[in-house]
């Protein structure tokens, strides 16, 4: 690393170019995680296709995923956003399915739905079913790669639905363009690129379109991967009889990059014109990140070995000695992160550093930290014990490998068949490292020269090193920015600077699990559902030992409820500040447990503190322990109090620019209807007085007295549990709540009865195009189980319908885009008018299968032990302990009718409805002329415009708590 600044950068990457993607000759045998039991199969069609298939007899659940190597890094130059566009369009109806929305309508009915992504160099295409539908949903799903129609009615439609998501990006703060490379192709694409100006030119987008599928879209290049509870044999016949038709086709005439069939683009994005430079960008929000770049090459045939991997592991270490240690110690920064981001040939090795007020005084010092850290790691061979360790850490995820669910490992596992790897070690070379090759971690590390980096910081204002102002503007987003070329000195600093004594490589984990062990359980005392094991005056201990997963895993979840955590705005603030303050606090000290597959977060909501602690269950109850006497003594420290409050009052403006008006419509509705939720404003406003003092204050009040609530599930034994109970209460050592401060309070308002109102604002963000409206009828008591079937099966019918009617019918997507907000809720209620008539015509069977989808929704299986985790705590902290909700549900669903649905629909939710409850709130963009501020519509004479909504809140009444639905003595054993 220590050479002369000038001297020059060996331009050949040193590694071997990243291989084709390797043919399978002969059978192959997937190596899977030892605990799966699912079935795979890996072939190959005549045509090209690689397909894995996937069987489980009890899966609720079938899903497929298609994975197309291009993406909008191959856009024909003179269409920008053609393989997005082809994305959106390419589910528009087939010869053999022509129907528009046929595709999304039959996965709806069947307790379904899809979705898709366009990336730089691949496109996948991805949905789940029902298993008994399945071979219908792949009917449709292979004829969108075999005989698309590309329907000629949607085309400008879905060219407005690109274009929407674009004007949604532009403010975005990660799409920064990059000139002279595909990398830096414009891949979203807006109305101007997909239709006005081929128009103008005389061409036709659908036409090209089309040319550019038939060009681009071969057998070859696409990964098929289904899975099912069917049996192997039925989902490869699937398979052939489906797909055999998809065109084996080559792309035609070579071009620069091609690789057989795979799409490969050698060259670097960054040339010299690009590295040794700072890029100062105004983002839109209030940002402080530095980023440095390094061209890197695609090195993802080094599955064996991950280089990159074990580099990234060093860089982004925040234990002691790291760089994020030593940085937070000179309150420059709160994050640091390193890692890949490969494309299709070449790649970026990225160091990002969320920076301080200061650090942003000091960001190149910052960047000398780092290289001073490389330069380390350069100096000395890596110790065997970094490689050792995250092997067996490696070995272990693999052993015990927790199933994705069905739609989840279809995309993922789809994607990986891009990759150049042999195919029996597609799915294990996720995890598993074979083999410490120092001399490939060398050749990385040459690579992390500063010569060749290229530096980018987001910042509002410039450092007042830097001088000048953003005298450029990107031209697809507007954003302003300023390169400047690193200086002389510069360089000198980084490369010539002394080293730092407090950097260090890490030392031994000693955390990471040895006792893999599954505890043995008494199969007469296992219960379905969690049960009370202990139960004092100041604490409750629910539990539920594993016995369907199988896994050396324990989750544990903490309520520590408290009457004061949210019922002022200061408060609410100084409760969220106490936790980032805490988490802040134990970063050097959990990092080894977080690396060792345990996890500990602690947050706030409106009921209390939540703590969650996971993973191996070997050394979870000493994190456990270490945590809450941590908690119990934690004092705040007055330097970091003030960057968490730095940090607290920009996330928190960050909040109301980042929010597109979706967003913010949805937030607003919940201010207003729920009894403690506080505004930005309100919170920024007391930010500007709280102290540190305040905040010591705050825990001294809220851990004076408390309710502890906890929930331990997983593989424990119910001695251990109890200890870890009578633990947390000892270090803690709360007073006792009243009865009162006991009770469940409700966070919600009840809406008046028979009222309309409507909530008119105009949007935070003023260079938001957009408009939006969140049309919210309120029903009634969740806890009313005839009620809410009958909703989530109007909801379920409704579903398809509306989708269709809005974005298909209409120019607008999902109630929102460059329409007044009156328009919308005319539109919206246009809609709820027709769906009575819908909902009357629908035909028997047509409802039959709605209410089958909505029952194979509800009997659906968690798929892994956090899912199961995640449904028994929900029920805990609403607080109802209604754990049987589900089976409850599926019955009343199939006692409920047609007739009973529209009864709730033209009660509480029609237009015309005179009994129903409902509130608007309507966003509206402030980039409008004058004369646009009026509305051009009006709403129906029965809506009231709120003028002051705190005057709104005090007129309505609080909802009914959530109360058990047995008594509690009926939980415990």
């Amino acid at each position: 690393m220590e050479t002369p600044a000038d001297a020059p950068i060996t331009p050949v990457p040193p590694f071997s170019p990243c291989p084709p993607i390797p043919k399978a000759t002969g059978p192959v045998d997937l190596i899977l995680p030892p605990l799966e039991k699912r079935i795979h199969k890996y072939f190959t069609l005549a045509n090209g296709l690689e397909v894995i298939i996937i069987s489980d007899p009890k899966a609720d659940k079938a899903a497929a995923s298609m994975n197309v190597g291009i993406g909008h890094m191959s856009d024909p130059d003179d269409l920008p956003g053609c393989a997005h566009f082809c994305e959106h369009l390419l589910f528009h109806g087939t010869k053999t399915h022509p129907q528009e929305n046929g595709y999304k309508q039959y996965l709806s009915s069947h307790n379904g739905s899809a979705n898709a992504y366009t990336a730089l160099a691949s496109t996948n295409y991805y949905f789940d079913v029902s298993p008994d539908a399945l071979e219908g949903a792949l009917d449709h799903f292979a004829g969108f790669f075999i005989e698309p129609l590309f329907n000629e009615d949607s085309t400008e439609r879905e060219i407005r639905a690109v274009d929407s998501e674009h004007k949604k990006n532009c403010q975005d703060d990660e799409f920064l363009s990059k000139a002279g490379h595909p990398y830096g192709k414009f891949g979203t694409g807006n109305f101007e690129t997909l239709w006005s100006a081929p128009k103008a030119a005389g061409r036709d987008p659908r036409k090209e379109l089309i040319a550019w599928w038939e060009k681009e879209y071969c057998a070859r290049r696409m990964k098929l991967v289904i899975a099912s509870k069917n049996d192997v044999n039925t989902l490869e016949k699937w398979v052939k009889d489906k797909f055999a038709g998809i065109p084996g086709r080559t792309s035609g005439k070579p071009r620069v990059g091609i690789d057989g069939e795979r799409v490969v683009f050698e060259d670097s994005p960054y040339g010299p014109e690009q590295v040794q430079h700072f890029t100062y960008v105004r983002p839109v929000m209030d940002l402080r990140t530095m980023e440095i770049l390094f061209p890197f090459p695609d090195i993802r045939h080094l599955y064996q070995t991950k280089p990159a991997n074990l580099l990234s592991h060093l860089i982004g270490h925040e234990g002691r000695g790291s760089i994020m240690s030593y940085l937070k110690a000179q309150d420059w920064a709160n994050k640091v992160d390193a890692g890949t981001t490969p494309a299709a040939g070449f790649s970026f090795f990225r160091i990002s550093v969320d920076l301080t007020p200061e650090g942003l005084l000091h960001h190149k010092e910052v960047v000398v930290v780092i290289f001073r850290y490389i330069i380390l790691l350069c100096s000395q061979p890596l110790p065997t014990h970094v490689f050792d360790e995250l092997k067996r850490i490696n070995d272990i995820s693999f052993q015990f490998a927790e199933q994705d669910n069905t739609s989840s490992s279809c995309r993922n596992l789809s994607a990986r068949l891009q990759l150049p790897i042999p195919r029996e070690k597609v799915i294990s070379s996720k995890w598993l490292l074979e083999e410490f090759r120092t001399d490939e971690v060398d050749s990385a590390l040459v690579l992390l020269d500063p010569r060749s980096s290229h530096i980018v910081l987001k910042c509002r204002e410039l450092p007042g090193d830097v001088g000048g102002q953003f005298e450029k503007v990107e031209p697809i987003y507007g954003i302003q920015f300023k390169t400047v070329a690193f200086d002389h000195l510069f360089l000198k600093d980084v490369l010539y600077g002394p080293p730092i004594e407090a950097l260090a490589l890490p030392p031994p984990n000693l955390l990471i699990p040895e006792k893999l062990e599954i505890r043995k359980s008494d199969d007469a005392k296992l219960t379905k559902y969690p049960v009370i094991l202990r139960e004092t005056p100041i604490s409750r201990l629910w539990y539920k030992q594993d016995d369907t997963f199988g896994f050396p895993r324990t989750i544990l979840n903490v309520t520590l409820h408290s009457p004061i955590i949210n019922n002022t705005a200061r408060n609410s603030v100084l409760s969220s500040l106490f936790c980032e303050l805490f988490s802040d606090s134990i970063t050097e000290d959990t990092y080894d447990a977080t690396l060792a597959g345990l996890k500990f977060s602690i947050t706030d909501d409106y009921k209390g503190l939540e703590i969650s602690i996971s993973g191996f269950s070997d050394n979870l109850t000493l994190l456990t322990q270490s945590m809450i006497e941590r908690l119990a003594s934690f004092k705040v420290d007055d330097k970091r109090f003030q960057l968490m409050t730095d940090h607290k009052t920009r996330s928190t403006q960050n909040k109301q620019l980042r929010s597109d008006p979706f967003e913010s419509a949805h937030y607003w509705a919940l201010y207003a209807t729920l009894v403690t939720n506080w505004t930005h404003e309100e919170q920024l406003r007391e930010l500007e007085s709280i102290t540190a003092d305040d905040v010591s204050v705050f825990r001294e009040d809220l851990f004076g007295r408390l309710h502890i609530e906890t929930l331990i599930d997983g593989n424990s034994t119910p001695d251990e549990a109890k200890n870890m109970q009578v633990m947390i209460e000892s270090a803690l050592q709360p007073g006792q709540l009243s009865d009162t401060e006991l009770e469940r309070q409700s966070r919600s308002l009840k809406l008046l009865p028979s009222s309309e109102h409507i909530w008119h604002m105009f949007m935070d963000n003023g260079q938001d195009p957009n408009s939006a409206v969140y049309y919210h009828c309120q029903i009634g008591d969740p806890a009313d189980i005839v009620l809410r079937n009958r909703l989530y099966l109007f909801a379920q019918i409704a579903n398809e319908a509306c989708f269709n009617t809005l974005e298909h019918k209409s120019s607008w997507v999902f109630a929102q885009g460059e329409r007044d907000p009156v328009y919308l809720e005319l539109r919206i209620e246009a809609f709820l008018d027709s769906m009575r008539v819908y909902v009357q015509d629908i035909s028997d069977d047509e409802f039959e299968k709605h209410k089958q989808s909505l029952i194979d929704w509800r009997e659906e299986k968690p798929k892994r032990l956090s899912e199961e985790n995640g449904r028994f705590w929900e029920t805990i902290t609403r607080g109802d302990y209604d754990f049987a909700r589900r089976e409850i549900d599926v019955a009343t669903l199939r006692r409920t009718s047609k007739e009973d649905v529209l009864r709730v629909f033209m009660t509480h939710i029609h237009p015309t409805s005179p009994t129903r409850s409902k509130l608007s709130v309507h966003i509206q963009s402030q980039i409008r002329s004058e004369a646009d501020m009026v509305s051009k519509y009006s709403v129906r004479s029965e809506n009231v415009y709120i003028g002051d909504i705190k005057e709104f809140k005090a007129k309505l009444t609080r909802s009914r708590a959530a109360v058990p639905v047995k008594p509690l003595s009926k939980y415990v054993v």
